[in-house]
């Protein structure tokens, strides 16, 4: 990750209107690296590649696509978030400011019911659910009270209302983000039961046998793009706490 990093502007791998995917997800696994490393010096790329974040943020607070579609979005906004969330935690306190608009960005795509919107309130061009709860995992992981909140537990009603819905999300990705908000809202009651739940369902489409055992099965939307990568990877991500 380090060596496909541009020198003079922090950026990780080719510029393309999906780098702010990249450069999130990059970002992050650089950050997760020192978390396990804490003895160990702090790579510069990791703070190059933080500040090309906070230089991409939109002045409403939020990311876009970096090509074509720049208006900002709760998907590629939800990775700055999360890179940032862990870049302060770790002692970058100059991303805070951008941190802080971020959520705020992303509490302004959220409707009167609770639902996020995709660019704003009531915009759900694939439905409500995953973008519910890719807002909800950036509030909840910004805020370790949020929970406690009136328009967050409502949110978190529309989000589990659903019980089938829940326990086999709509793909990988989605269960990434589920899983993420039900472990951040674990003293809510029920939060617990319904992460079992899902965690149960992933370790059940794991592959058990022949040349793909140990992949998740390919049986989701985004697998026709991604492949097993994209879906051991995510459904990984998800069993992890």
């Amino acid at each position: 990750l380090m060596r496909d990093q541009h020198a003079d502007d922090g950026r990780i791998g080719p510029l393309f209107s999906g780098t702010p995917y990249n450069q999130g997800i990059a970002t992050l696994a650089l950050l997760a690296w020192c978390e396990a490393h804490p003895g160990a010096a702090r790579p510069p790329a990791v703070e190059r590649a933080v500040q090309y974040i906070v230089a991409a943020q939109d002045g409403s607070g939020g990311w876009g696509y970096a090509e074509g579609d720049p208006e900002p979005n709760v998907s590629i906004t939800i990775w700055q978030v999360q890179a940032l969330h862990r870049a302060v935690g770790l002692g970058l306190t100059e991303a805070e400011p951008a941190l802080r608009r971020g959520l705020r960005w992303l509490k302004s795509v959220r409707n009167a019911e609770g639902l996020y919107g995709y660019r704003r309130p009531d915009d759900f061009p694939e439905g409500p659910d995953t973008l519910t709860a890719m807002g909800l995992y950036g509030e909840l992981a910004g805020d370790p009270r949020a929970a406690d909140r009136p328009e967050i537990r409502q949110s978190l009603r529309h989000l589990t209302s659903d019980p089938a819905a829940v326990e086999r999300p709509s793909s990988y990705y989605a269960a990434y983000f589920l899983t993420r908000v039900l472990q951040q809202a674990a003293g809510v009651e029920g939060m617990e039961t319904l992460l079992a739940q899902v965690q149960q369902t992933l370790l059940a489409r794991q592959v058990r046998g022949g040349a793909q055992q140990g992949s998740w099965d390919l049986e989701d939307a985004y697998a026709p793009i991604g492949g097993p990568v994209y879906t051991t990877a995510m459904a990984a991500l998800a069993l992890h706490d």
